[in-house]
């Protein structure tokens, strides 16, 4: 008997017309290791969820089939019964995360589980050491980095010793150091405890090496790879630039001797100076809790420094039904909130007056530009992870603005899609002579698009040059 029987499982959302799953039938093994594929929205998040049991119990939607665990049929046990068995970590951190502390986050499924208190003190240290979040048991929650949050959430899961692990984009919030270490914890778990992981991603490069099986999504279907080594894809002419940006150095944006805290002893910004011109696109780099959400935040005027001072160029006349800045959270589920996704797109182009004819050709355009034209009626929620990201994006392009942030857009999304979108994205950005400020770890991404690299460290501005500085100096710390 298999550790893991799907099926013939089916599930079709409710207000969908096509199945996301349809038909998937296929074993797992206790202790395999498997690499699952697919393109944004091809339904791995959703595959994840019949075998930890959030689907059927809790999705809303038409399911047929059956996933057995241990010969136990998921349909047939509570999700109490189920979470002791397999631990889910969510594409979003977020999602997962409503204890107040790091501290009583872990410990909450412990004390849940039955756990005598005094073993639960130690088995929080213990996830903690895990992750390397040594010194972290008191800190809020709400004051951690995305990649910090994705950690804890993973501190969870290991403390309760789950003996699957079903892990969705894991490592898309981590910079190069904590994504290495944890694909070593979890490799040692598997290895050593036999624990079963399905991990879920785009970066196959990655993961592939750890993996002993390999799983490929597409339209509702699951092909098993003969070999997960083919899947690995070897990268040429990383430094030649996808596009050629015209830049216009006139100062759109103005940092002076600016730094941000919390209220405490600690600089979150550290006296950060800097200018960044029309036409430039600019990546952020930096390690996990080094800052980089503060200082987007800062610059999009959503937080105001502790000291210094932040000049956002006014001169150049906005339209009507257009802004100055336009700002994407890691999580886009922070901002979206309309009934479809036409209307949030059309929403802050309504807001700022813009008027109804112009308003329908700048919503159809901007759909296009990010590939979402086919689900402008569905509901934002009813949409996978990287799909609501896109619509996040899509929803601050169609204000037009002068400044553009982007936290991590890469969250989700396979990197087909992310490189057509991109290169229109800068394409736009340089035409129209606006500028473009993305965060990421991923550094394909920042050598292809990117004029001009920032990183921070522990809130300070360590590095400010141009891509072919970044390149001599700082680009194999960030290769993974």
């Amino acid at each position: 008997m298999s550790q893991i029987e799907i099926s013939n499982i089916s599930f079709t959302y409710l207000g969908r017309e096509e199945p996301t799953l349809n038909g998937i039938s296929i074993a797992v093994e206790q202790g395999d290791f498997i690499l699952l594929t697919g393109e944004t929205s091809s339904g791995k998040s959703t595959l994840l969820k019949t075998i930890n049991g959030l689907i059927p119990h809790t999705s809303r939607g038409k399911f047929q089939g059956n996933v057995r665990i241990d010969g136990l049929s998921v349909s047939d046990l509570t999700l109490s019964e189920i979470g002791r068995k397999v631990g889910l970590l969510f594409q979003s951190p977020d999602n997962q995360l409503f204890c107040t502390t790091v501290e009583d986050e872990i410990g909450f499924g412990l004390e849940n589980m039955g756990m005598p208190l005094h073993s639960v003190d130690q088995a929080i240290d213990e996830a903690l050491d895990l992750v390397r979040l040594e010194g972290f048991r008191q800190r809020e929650t709400s004051t951690l980095s995305g990649g910090e949050k994705q950690l804890v959430a993973l501190a969870c899961l290991s403390a309760m010793q789950p003996e699957i692990l079903l892990l969705d984009e894991p490592t898309s919030y981590l910079d190069v150091n904590f994504s290495r270490h944890v694909l070593q914890v979890i490799s040692e778990l598997n290895k050593k405890l036999e624990v079963t992981v399905i991990f879920a991603t785009h970066q196959v490069q990655t993961i592939a090496d750890f993996c002993n099986r390999s799983w490929s999504l597409r339209d509702g279907q699951v092909t098993e790879e003969k070999s997960v080594p083919k899947l690995q894809f070897k990268k040429t002419q990383v430094w030649e630039r996808s596009v050629i940006h015209v830049q216009n150095r006139k100062n759109l944006l103005k940092m002076i001797s600016s730094s941000f805290n919390c209220g405490g002893n600690t600089e979150i910004i550290d006296n950060v100076s800097l200018q960044v011109g029309y036409g430039e696109i600019v990546a952020l780099m930096g390690q996990n809790g080094s800052g980089k959400t503060t200082l987007l935040m800062l610059m999009a005027k959503l937080l105001q420094p502790t000291s210094g001072e932040i000049i956002l160029d006014d001169c150049e006349p906005k339209r009507n039904g257009e802004s100055k800045i336009g700002f994407v959270f890691q999580n886009a589920d922070l901002v979206l909130q309309a009934k479809t996704v036409e209307d949030e797109i059309k929403f802050g182009p309504l807001n700022f007056g813009m008027k109804c004819d112009l308003l329908e050709k700048r919503s159809n355009e901007t759909a296009d530009i990010f590939g979402i034209s086919s689900y402008k009626n569905d509901h934002p929620y009813a949409l996978s992870g990287g799909q609501r990201q896109r619509v996040a994006v899509a929803a601050n392009v169609s204000l037009n603005p002068d400044l553009l942030l982007l936290d991590e857009p890469t969250t989700g999304q396979d990197m087909s899609y992310l490189n057509t979108t991109m290169q229109k994205l800068c394409h736009k950005v340089s035409n129209d002579n606006k500028t473009l400020i993305f965060s990421s770890h991923n550094v394909d991404l920042v050598l292809r698009y990117a004029d001009r690299v920032l990183i921070l460290n522990r809130g300070k501005l360590a590095f400010d040059d141009s891509i072919n500085k970044f390149i001599d100096s700082h680009a194999g710390t960030f290769i993974k």
